[in-house]
Order: structure tokens, then sequence, then C-alpha cells
């Protein structure tokens, strides 16, 4: 199966957590063509033509790329026009990691509201080991804890355990919740999921959900069967996922039988084009009366095969759901109509480019920091390749409030052990230069 990855040009400032480390960077500009919005028009059968835009999606970069804001536009039917409805904002790490997404709403009073936050804490791998969801309570402005979730990853950084908790405010703590459990095999493979819940009057795990996957000899996936666990204490087979590939390793189909309820069955079909763009994708349900595949929806992709995936800047969600190899340029999708078996234009998502420079940071290694441990519940320390050098060390909570500030040099300690427990954001200022990262204190 191919995946798409955004390759912007980039040699990160490493951040580090568990050990967090800073670079000296130098920057040059590389020409992108960046996605700035998606728009989607509705097909009128009236008219014989598409009306006008009724939902929009924005997009906003930093200079290097990264997604900073996504606004979502929706038809207004009171107000007769297109008015703003949500929108995420998100702030990096030096290594590109996102470590705070906060998701605001449009309010009666034409006004963004912060509604939710997420806060993301990254190992020295630049994976995710924790992440904090909470609410916004709009009577006294404050962020509310709702949700914690803790991965845990094996050598082969691939995550063997994720826990989900709950925030019990009358006991001021983290609750369990969920967790999941994965195995894999020896080509790293992931071979079983077990996801459990936690029952709180017997306190222990019980089984909710398993997957178990198999691989062709190439160790692509060839099925996922999904489990749930039964009153009667056992495993009881509730869907099947099954692919099949070309001779490039995408997929060709994907059918999902549900084995508790047959209606709900469904297959997909993918077509290329030379380039490997998934051109085509017709969708089919299951007949359970005369046992046939049924035509539902199918849609036509169409890119300008000028600019390859190197030459652009696009959105994360964009990138994890879309199997292309080009700049895509529009989506046309159509219904089956089983009355007139023809099929119908129902959509159609046009997307909308503009050229810009982004920085390309090159690493100088003309210095170096490292900040640890992290997490840590007495002290900080500071490692740094440079002779006799001395920086300002600064440290927020995050509300905002400086809670140290102090100088410090090579291998010295700063103590925060009477630092109440939680997240802090701390800022190196370093020879003119300016870094920031997060430390957990617990």
């Amino acid at each position: 199966m191919k995946h798409i990855f955004l390759l912007l040009v980039l040699i990160p400032l490493t951040f580090i957590s568990n050990g967090q480390a800073h670079r000296g960077q130098e920057n040059t500009q590389i020409l992108k063509q960046s996605l700035d919005s998606i728009n989607y028009h509705p097909w009128n059968s009236s008219t014989n033509n598409w009306d006008n835009s009724l939902h929009q999606r924005e997009f906003v970069y930093d200079g290097k790329g990264q997604l900073k804001t996504d606004i979502r536009i929706s038809w207004s039917q009171s107000e007769n026009k297109l008015l703003p409805s949500q929108k995420t904002e998100y702030q990096y790490d030096y290594s590109g990691n996102n470590i705070v997404k906060t998701t605001f709403i449009w309010s009666t009073i034409d006004v963004w509201v912060e509604s939710y936050k997420t806060e993301s804490v990254y190992n020295n791998n630049d994976k995710v080991i924790q992440s904090i969801d909470y609410s916004r309570n709009q009577a006294n402005s404050q962020w509310v804890k709702q949700w914690k979730k803790d991965v845990t990853y094996n050598n082969s950084s691939n995550i063997s355990l994720e826990s989900l908790s709950k925030w019990d405010n009358p006991n001021n703590q983290w609750a369990n919740f969920e967790k999941m459990e994965n195995s894999f095999n020896s080509s790293d493979k992931i071979e079983l999921t077990t996801i459990y819940s936690w029952e709180y009057s017997s306190n222990q795990w019980l089984n909710l959900q398993k997957n178990e996957y198999i691989y062709n000899g190439n160790q692509f996936l060839l099925s996922m069967e999904t489990f749930f666990w039964s009153n009667n204490s056992s495993w009881v087979s509730d869907i099947i996922d099954q692919y099949t590939y070309n001779s490039t390793n995408n997929i060709v189909t994907l059918t999902r039988m549900n084995t508790s309820n047959p209606f709900g069955s469904s297959k997909e079909e993918f077509i290329y084009d030379a380039n490997d763009n998934n051109i085509q994708t017709n969708h089919f349900i299951w007949d359970t009366t005369n046992l046939v595949w049924l035509n539902h929806t199918q849609s036509f992709q169409y890119y300008d095969n000028q600019f390859t995936v190197s030459d652009l800047i696009l959105p994360f969600m964009v990138q994890n759901t879309t199997t292309l190899n080009h700049k895509l340029d529009e989506i046309i999708t159509f219904t089956w109509n089983s009355s007139t078996n023809i099929w119908q234009k129902t959509d159609k998502s046009n997307y909308v480019y503009s050229e810009v420079n982004i920085n390309s940071i090159a690493d100088l290694n003309s210095f170096k920091v490292i900040v640890f441990p992290n997490p840590t519940n007495q002290y900080i320390s500071f490692k740094t390749t440079l002779v006799n050098s001395k920086f300002l060390f600064e440290l927020f909570d995050l509300y905002g409030r400086k809670v140290k500030s102090t100088i410090v040099s090579d291998n010295e300690k700063v103590e925060i052990i009477n630092l109440p427990n939680g997240f802090y954001i701390y800022t190196l200022d370093l020879n003119g230069e300016s870094f920031k990262g997060q430390i957990i204190k617990y």
C-alpha cells in the first residue's frame, strides 16, 4: 500500500522530550504549491449546474509549511451567506511536532470562542507519549481537564500500549477508562489489538474489542477481523475487512463484511493512473436479498501532473486520507439512481492552491543544548557543547505565568521540586536565539 507524506525539505531543529535538544539554524527559500482551500459545491439538477459553495475549508501555514490554522465555513440559511463555523489553531515545537491544538467555535456575536484544546508531549523519536484534552468553561474562562492519553512504544517505536483516562473532578484525579494493547509479528506489523474498558464496580479491566490482522508474504495487510466481547464471555466476530492489491502495491479492493449484520456490508474499488494516483473510486453496498453488490456512489479525482507531492504543502488531514503522487485539483462524486439506472452528479470539491516560498532549515551544528530529564519531579539539567556558555532559562505555567527565571550554564541544575505537578513551557535565550519547549512535572 502506498502512503504519501508531505516532503518539506526540512532538517529540523531537533526538539526532544526526555532529553530535548536544540540546534542552530540557517534559512533558505523553497518554492511550493500551497493548498489554501477546499470548496464543496452541490449539483443542482434543476439548473443542471453546480451551485455556489455551501462549505469551505481554508488553510493557513507558517513559514516552514506547517499547518497553522484550519477554518471551516458553512452556508447560513438564515443569513443567506457563508459564515465561519469552526477554527483550529496548531502550535509546534522545533521538530515540527504539534504540541498544542486549540479549537474555536464561531459565536452568535460574531467572535471566535475557545472550545477545546489538546496538549501533547513527545519522546526523543518525535512520538507522542502523552496528550491531554481540555474543554473551555465559558462561565469562568478556565480550561477544564477531560481526557488523558498515555502512549508506550516498543523497541521498534511501535505503539504497544495506549491508556485513556478520564478526569474525575470530585476526586481531583485521573481515572481509568479504556486501554489498548498491541502485539506485532517478526516484521513489526501489528497482528493483534485488544481494547479493554475499566469497570469501576469490580475495579478491573474487562475485554471490550479486539482486531486480528493477516498479511501476505510481502507484509501487506490482507484482512482485519474485528470482534466484540459478548455477554456470554466469548469473542464474537463483527466485521471483516479484506484487501487486494495491484502490481505496484496499491489497494485495488477493500471489502467490508459485517458478520453480525450483513445489511451493513460494503465494498470499494480503486482505479489508478500510470502515476499511481487514485483517479476513480467505486462504492458498493451488499444486497442481502439477491446476494449481489449494488452500485452506490463513485468519485473521480483529477490531477495536475506538473506538480508532484514533493512540490506541495498539504494539511496533514489531506495527507493521511488521500493516496496521491501529484497535485489534486478536483473530485466529482456521483450517486447511483436505482430507479433510472443512471449515475447522477451530487457534489464536487475544488482544491485551490497558491505559489509560496517556505523556509528550509539547515542544521549548522553550531551549538547544541539538551534539556533533561523529561518528565521530571525534582530538577531540570542542561548539557551544551558550547564552552563557557551561559544562557537565560525561563519557565512558565500553562496560564503564561513565569515561575522560574535564571541564568544557567553547562551541567547546571534548576530545582522545580516545589512546583505543582503539570505541564510547563520553557524558553532558552542562547546567543540571541530563542527556543521553546515543554516539561512535565510529576
